[in-house]
């Protein structure tokens, strides 16, 4: 059975050093975002669907994505369902968290609230240990999270933001295309609804306490529940080596026992 990987929010991501980990027995497909994709993700996944359903006509299916195609993977395999098809697997590598689900604007705030405290905490640890192991390279990528944050927070208030060094800001921040803002407000008021069936997490270490996993675990979206795989690396080097060994070796086991249960 294919593997039917998506792109991510700003573009396509690096796929080729996990395909070919999983070797030549196991096919992946890349699905790429069309030239003027729609304005929700709801209609990006079904025409991701359609997409898919010209390689291979009918289920089981297995689904993935990084970051961005990690949402967009998990709406697609909710839509699969919906239309009686099986899916068998829905990898999702370092999801960002949905801002509402269906448990309400309470529920939500406080995830919200366990996500920041529980970050604050564990995060500190995090980087604390990383500063002692490797100072200056923690410290300088730190320094260029920060920066990003800082430019995002100015474009989003209006306010007059000065150019930063090109190793501070990822150009995607400092000057979005209409393509990259287009999927971030789709993001934004994305509200996913029940999957039945469970979910991969694969986390990076950068990760582990400053992201969306909390989030997809305590909404319960997923029955019997989310599969968490946490790694090595930081967020943006979790596909590639050394890191992404890891991933391909929890990724082919889940992939066989799924299809040959």
């Amino acid at each position: 059975t294919p593997l039917f990987l998506v792109y991510c929010a700003g573009g396509e991501a690096s796929y080729s050093a996990l395909a070919n980990l999983l070797g030549n027995d196991q096919p992946v497909f890349v699905l790429r975002q069309t030239p003027d994709p729609p304005e929700t993700i709801e209609e990006m996944a079904r025409l991701l669907n359609d997409g898919m359903r010209t390689i291979q006509r009918k289920g089981p299916y297995c689904v993935g994505g990084y970051c961005f195609g990690g949402v967009m993977a998990y709406e697609m395999a909710r839509q699969l369902q919906l239309e009686g098809e099986r899916v068998h697997l829905v990898a999702m590598f370092d999801p960002p968290a949905p801002r509402q689900t269906p448990l309400g604007l309470v529920s939500d705030a406080k995830t919200w609230a366990a996500v920041l405290v529980y970050g604050a905490a564990c995060g500190s640890c995090y980087l604390g240990r990383e500063v002692l192991h490797k100072p200056r390279h923690t410290l300088a990528r730190f320094g260029r999270r920060l920066g990003r944050w800082g430019h995002q927070a100015k474009l989003r208030l209006g306010v007059d933001a000065a150019p930063l060094s090109e190793r501070l800001v990822a150009e995607m921040f400092e000057n979005p295309s209409p393509m990259h803002q287009k999927n971030f407000a789709a993001m934004r008021n994305y509200c996913p609804q029940p999957f039945s069936g469970r979910l991969s997490i694969y986390q990076s270490a950068e990760f582990r306490y400053f992201h969306g996993t909390i989030t997809w675990r305590s909404a319960k979206l997923a029955q019997p529940g989310i599969h968490i795989t946490r790694g090595r690396g930081e967020n943006t080097l979790m596909l590639n080596a050394p890191a992404v060994q890891g991933v391909a070796d929890v990724l082919a086991t889940q992939l066989a026992s799924r299809l040959n249960p």
